[in-house]
């Protein structure tokens, strides 16, 4: 299995910021559905490709950012979910 993040690009999020976003998501995924051997792959997206995977995995575990640094607070800013790892195949 592996863990995709989908990140939103129009908030133009520094690095460090996406890097932080996309913690929080492999955390809170992880505590949703524990996983004993994972990678991860993180693809930016727009609005509409982003809405897309969030109607297409509505088990993923999404950001909401609080507003404190970078993004508007309530922003959803990364999607992560489980997905069959294609390495494993």
């Amino acid at each position: 299995m592996r863990i995709k993040f989908i990140v939103r690009k129009n908030l133009k999020m520094s690095d460090n910021k996406r890097a932080a976003q996309c913690v929080h998501a492999a955390l809170g995924l992880y505590k949703k559905d524990p996983q004993d051997h994972w990678s991860c792959v993180v693809l930016d997206a727009s609005d509409k490709k982003f809405d897309e995977a969030v109607a297409a995995h509505p088990d993923g575990y999404m950001v909401t950012d609080a507003g404190y640094t970078e993004v508007p607070a309530g922003s959803q800013t990364v999607l992560a979910f489980w997905e069959d790892d294609p390495r494993d195949e």
